[in-house]
């Protein structure tokens, strides 16, 4: 029975000394993953305010939208006085040169 006791110690020891360099490196590999998940909540926080800020700038009601509607009615109204004059050059193209002629 000691026999057997004296071929198992150092199996013991080996699995001892290899469940304690398991463990300093589960600790080591511990530290990483945790400032990872704070910086990973860290950029979610931090969507999330832009993402609201956002929101709220495009919301209905808000003056970036009234801006944008009336920038894009102004810029209707460009393109339409623009078709109306390249209309009129496709028309007559020496009124570029010469004027437009005087109705009488």
């Amino acid at each position: 029975m000691f026999t057997h006791f004296f071929i198992a110690r150092p199996i013991l020891s080996s699995v001892i000394s290899l469940l304690i360099v398991l463990a300093g490196a589960v600790s080591l590999a511990v530290s990483p993953i945790e400032q990872l998940s704070a910086d990973a909540n860290s950029a979610i926080r931090s969507l999330d305010a832009t993402l609201k800020s956002i929101d709220r700038q495009l919301n209905d009601d808000s003056m970036v939208q009234q801006d944008l509607r009336d920038s894009l009615r102004e810029l209707s109204k460009a393109a339409a006085e623009a078709r109306v004059f390249l209309e009129y050059q496709t028309r007559y193209p020496e009124a570029l040169i010469k004027g437009k002629a005087k109705e009488e």
